[in-house]
This record gives structure tokens, sequence and C-alpha cells, in this order.
């Protein structure tokens, strides 16, 4: 026995790895797609680098996903882009992108598939008024996606994402609306 196998051997008692083939069907091995959706920030979000604190305002997002699901692993892997463009309680405009990494968990097979997802998360403001800001956060939530053809899906997903705040950290909530393809 080799020094992998017991971690392997564990890594399957534990549920995280599957053997090949022990899926009841397989899954596609990539999905692509695009969201837009709604992030409301925190009152306490720091979306700045001056000395003067401006809170965000709700914020639109427009972006794209992939997700990857190997057949060998229990979850699958999604990343995810997003442009985000907004203002500040100051109607000063605030412009960014938010990026998560995520391992996400489908509860059911079929055409409607509840899912819970976490990773980590980064958010960049890029303003005119109050420079430029990049925070490293954590999010978790989940959502459904309903199956509409072969291989199209669309999905509704929401997610509490844990940031900078102004005196410590701050809770935003991502709300999206989207649609992907799977290339089979």
């Amino acid at each position: 026995m080799t020094r992998a196998a017991p971690w392997l051997l564990g890594a399957m008692c534990m549920g995280l790895v599957v053997p090949r083939g022990a899926r009841a069907e397989e899954a596609p091995a990539i999905r692509l797609g695009g969201h837009a959706g709604l992030v409301i920030f925190d009152e306490a979000r720091d979306l700045t680098t001056e000395d003067a604190f401006a809170q965000p305002g709700p914020t639109a997002v427009l972006g794209v996903q992939a997700r990857l699901a190997p057949s060998w692993l229990l979850v699958e892997i999604e990343a995810s882009v997003g442009a985000i463009l907004g203002t500040f309680d100051d109607d000063s405009s605030l412009a960014g992108a938010t990026a998560r990494l995520e391992l996400w968990y489908a509860f059911l097979e079929g055409d409607v598939r509840p899912f819970v997802a976490l990773g980590p998360t980064v958010t960049a403001a890029l303003t005119g008024d109050y420079g430029n800001d990049v925070d490293l956060g954590f999010c978790a939530g989940g959502g459904v996606m309903i199956a509409l053809a072969a291989d199209w899906a669309v999905r509704a997903d929401a997610r509490w994402m844990l940031g900078d705040g102004v005196a410590g950290a701050a809770d935003d909530l991502l709300f999206t609306l989207g649609a992907d393809y799977a290339f089979r």
C-alpha cells in the first residue's frame, strides 16, 4: 500500500471522493454561463482607501461563471467573475470587480438541483473620489439550478459574503439570476 492510499481511503470514507462510475449519471465536464444581479453592501462596508468613509449603495453585478465537475469528486468547483457598478451614499461612482472560487454541492440529481456553495471571495473597488481598494473575504450560500433542455439550465443564487468593514467585518448579500450551458 502506498503512502497516498490511506489518505484516498479516508477521503472516500468522508464522502469527498467517489470512485469513477460511482455516480448515478456522469456529470458534464464543464458548465459555462453568465449572471446578473445585485450586491447589497453592509452599512459598515469599507470600499475606500481614504480616511473619509462613504457607504456603498446597492450595486449591480454582471458576470460569468465556469464550473468543473470531475467524476471522481463529490463536489464541483466553480469560479465566478463579475463587474460591479453602483454609487456611494454621496452619489460618487463605484466601479469594480468581484470574484469567487467555490466548492459547489447539489443535493439532488435531475432537472431541479438545489445546491450550496462556499469559498473565498475578492472584491476590488475602483473609485475616482476614494481611491482603489481590494478586499479578501469569504462567501457561503446556495440556490437552485433548473434544466431547460439537455444542456441548458437557468439558476438563481444567493450568497452571504464576509468582507472588510470600517470597524471589523461586514456582511454583504449577493443575489443573481443566470443561465449556463454544459459542454459534454
